[in-house]
């Protein structure tokens, strides 16, 4: 799956990648983290989906 992240209050910060639909919230942060250059470590990120905040960091991604 594709999924694009962008660093909050960037306006230029998008990030594009390929990734599997069964990783963890916290797998996902540490993936950001190594591809991008938004300067933020995994441990400080936060994930949000439609407005929401995706804190449960063993839970799997689902974007319903």
């Amino acid at each position: 799956m594709h999924i694009s992240v962008a660093k909050l209050g960037g306006e230029d910060d998008l990030l594009t990648i390929e990734i599997a639909s069964d990783l963890t919230i916290k797998d996902l942060k540490a993936v950001i983290e190594s591809e991008s250059d938004f300067g933020i470590q995994a441990g400080q990120m936060n994930l949000y989906h439609d407005g929401k905040t995706k804190t449960r960091e063993k839970s799997r991604l689902t974007f319903e």
